[in-house]
């Protein structure tokens, strides 16, 4: 997501990747709260800052500094979430 976000080619694509993520967040933190509830929390934030980027999509999408601002982010969250997998296994 990261890099279609960097580059501004595909803002559709980038929408759709973002509404997926959000439904795995919802479809697996309840089994995953019994688990661990700290990464349980952190993917549900991941989900809130999710929403907040779709519901201003149109108006960052075209704001370049504000692009490269959530592309950056969107590579940071997806570190964390790689990290949350890994205590999964």
């Amino acid at each position: 997501m990261q890099s279609l976000i960097s580059t501004g080619t595909d803002s559709d694509k980038v929408v759709s990747l973002m509404r997926e993520s959000r439904y795995y967040i919802e479809w697996i933190v309840p089994q995953f709260v019994g688990i661990d509830v700290d990464a349980s929390a952190e993917l549900v934030d991941l989900g809130c800052v999710l929403t907040r980027w779709l519901f201003n999509w149109e108006k960052i999408w075209v704001d370049a500094e504000e692009r490269t601002e959530v592309a950056q982010i969107a590579g940071n969250l997806s570190e964390g979430v790689r990290e949350v997998a890994s205590l999964s296994q």
